[in-house]
């Protein structure tokens, strides 16, 4: 379906956009594909599984995200990472396909209703809350625990390392907090518990802005590239003309560690073992309706 864009008429330029509608079950199989480091193993089995679960009950706790653009989903990671149904074709996708048919209708739930369930790339040894993450409490009962991981160790996103030139971050802080910042400005983390970021303080002289991680993190993001700050748990160090970040994890460290569900499937590990291990208070149910006709920007 092409739909065009909204107020065409105060808009600079026509823009087009490509929704794509499909199954429900087709998008998470596809999504799993592009979200899980598979390596077609059938050791690989049942941590796509178990992302299959999460993903799906994202998509039933959060129906009709994009509503009044006209789609259900975007195919960014503001919704789920989506690169079409034809990435299902490759061997590791087929796999993804497999892992959803297996676990179809299940999602996991509290007290009888879908929970607020989040996967991150790798949680660098303990996942957190979206209360840190986003400063956000989730909708519904279920309350998120952080989980110690010792699963993603091997991952090489369990500890990292960036170097950023201080002209350049200056630069990007200037355009995130609105101000014009001088060569002297300094940045300060707000931490919570084990280390995680919640806010950036940034200070030049009398001037001072206080950025949530999560706008400080998509802002850089799109200036400086994405793999510039790749998780929410993180220090910063100036050394002369440059910025040193090390950080741990890849995402925003909430949920499934994917990296960690990867190494439990590798020894056996079931996908029921593996989600009970990330959400210890869920319960997985199988939904009544286990088909949906979805709605995906593409």
């Amino acid at each position: 379906m092409i739909k065009p864009a909204a107020n065409l008429a105060s808009a600079p330029k026509t823009e087009i956009r490509v929704v794509l509608e499909t199954d429900r079950e087709n998008a998470i199989a596809a999504i799993a594909a592009s979200e899980m480091p598979v390596r077609a193993g059938k050791a690989d089995l049942q941590s796509l599984q178990s992302l299959s679960v999460v993903i799906r009950t994202f998509m039933i706790g959060h129906p009709h995200r994009h509503s009044e653009e006209g789609f259900d989903y975007c195919d960014s990671t503001h919704c789920q990472h989506y690169q079409g149904e034809d990435f299902t074709s490759r061997i590791a996708g087929r796999l993804a396909k497999q892992a959803t048919s297996e676990t179809r209708g299940n999602i996991l739930s509290f007290e009888g209703k879908p929970i607020e369930a989040y996967f991150t790339a790798a949680c660098g040894g303990i996942t957190t809350t979206p209360q840190v993450a986003w400063g956000t409490v989730p909708s519904g009962a279920y309350s998120y625990y952080t989980v110690r991981c010792k699963w993603c160790r091997a991952s090489h996103f369990y500890r990292w390392e960036r170097h950023v030139d201080a002209g350049k971050l200056f630069d990007a802080a200037s355009k995130i907090a609105g101000l014009k910042l001088t060569s002297q400005a300094r940045f300060e983390t707000v931490e919570a518990d084990n280390g995680f970021v919640q806010a950036i303080r940034i200070i030049d002289g009398p001037q001072v802005a206080l950025v949530s991680i999560s706008k400080f993190r998509s802002d850089l993001g799109r200036i400086l590239g994405w793999n510039t700050v790749i998780s929410n748990a993180f220090t910063m160090e100036r050394r002369g003309s440059e910025f040193v970040i090390h950080g741990r994890g890849f995402g925003h460290n909430v949920g499934l560690c994917i990296e960690g569900a990867l190494r439990q499937s590798e020894t056996g590990r079931s996908w029921r073992s593996i989600l009970a291990y990330y959400f210890p208070h869920a319960d997985i149910t199988a939904m009544a309706n286990a088909q949906g006709l979805i709605k995906s920007l593409k």
